[in-house]
């Protein structure tokens, strides 16, 4: 019985309010495989396998056009647009480099000049965090794109990864104490505090506002949490027994990837109504969705092969429906009378 009620619950927090207003398109076709979907306006970068290499490409969504960015033997990868810029890695002088392209001048600036690896660029504003294996181990870096200079945020025997970028803050993930914990670096400060300290592992997903959206592994399975960087409290967006990764935030919404329904399948939380919207529903692998404005991109398998899709959604499902008034109550009433008999 209790196991039913939960059903009934989880079922009732996932209902699909925003099923008629989203709209799927697929912008990539064929066999060769597309991956890492980043969403900056109107464009989406991603990376291709082709030729016997990746390479960056960057599709317009205003005209459905396409541009290849990269064309060498060397293999591109981590590509992320961001205003007229789109960022990536390439081993061209031997180790991977970090790379700018200017979508405008359609000109490429070399970043970093070293010969260790530098990859995972990521951008916001006049920076760019990356990661970075200088002194033997991964270290988080900042570039800034007006002075021309990278400043280490980290420089310790540890592992850092998954830097993440949103004006004046830094998150990163790193393992020390046995066990990887985020911490947020402010750049105008220059200070760095830990938000988690469990000995759980923790990996940032994305920040976004006064958000961090991180995956935790937890209890055999990972979940999605959301911290709030001005009140310092917590926020369960997942809680059950699959995996669900990724998270990505824009706004209201956080976007990820879950297996709650035996495969997995993109999801949208909404952070004000604490409600759960499934976006994509079939039995292929849907994963890596990544949000901005009222357009998610995410890798599609269909068939057994990566291609890239866009969903997008009209301003009237925006706005909280007026139904959802009373499905928030029937929750409501529905989680306390389940409260009391568990």
């Amino acid at each position: 019985m209790k196991y039913a009620l939960m059903l009934l619950l989880t079922a009732l927090l996932t209902h699909n309010v925003f099923a008629d207003s989203w709209k799927i398109t697929q912008i990539t076709t064929g066999s060769d495989g597309y991956f890492e979907p980043v969403v900056y306006e109107n464009y989406v970068s991603y990376r291709r396998y082709q030729d016997g290499d990746w390479e960056v490409y960057l599709y317009d969504t205003r005209d459905g056009s396409t541009t290849r960015v990269t064309d060498n033997a060397l293999g591109d990868y981590f590509p992320y647009v961001y205003g007229n810029n789109v960022l990536y890695t390439n081993n061209e002088d031997g180790d991977p480099e970090l790379y700018m392209y200017d979508i405008q001048n359609k000109t490429t600036d070399q970043i970093t000049f070293n010969s260790v690896d530098d990859s995972e660029p990521v951008m916001h504003g006049n920076y760019i965090a990356y990661i970075s294996t200088i002194g033997g181990d991964n270290e988080v870096y900042l570039y800034d794109t007006i002075s021309k200079t990278s400043t280490p945020v980290t420089n310790n025997s540890s592992i850092e990864n998954r830097a993440r970028l949103y004006e004046n803050y830094l998150a990163y993930s790193s393992y020390r104490n046995g066990n990887f914990d985020i911490f947020l670096y402010n750049i105008d400060t220059t200070t760095t505090t830990p938000i988690t300290t469990a000995s759980t592992n923790e990996a940032v997903s994305s920040i976004y506002g006064n958000y961090i959206a991180y995956q935790v592994y937890i209890d055999g399975d990972t979940d999605i949490y959301l911290y709030n960087i001005e009140t310092g409290v917590t926020v369960t967006v997942t809680d059950n027994d699959k995996n669900d990764y990724e998270a990505s935030i824009y706004g209201n919404y956080v976007v990820y990837y879950s297996r709650v329904d035996g495969d997995d399948e993109i999801y949208l939380y909404d952070i004000e109504t604490g409600l759960t919207t499934q976006l994509t529903d079939n039995t292929s692998r849907d994963v890596d969705p990544f949000i901005y404005g009222n357009t998610i991109a995410f890798n599609g398998f269909e068939d057994g092969t990566s291609n890239i899709y866009l969903a997008t959604f009209g301003p009237d499902a925006v706005p909280v429906p007026e139904p959802l008034t009373v499905i928030s109550i029937a929750i409501a009433c529905l989680a306390g009378w389940i409260k009391k008999r568990i």
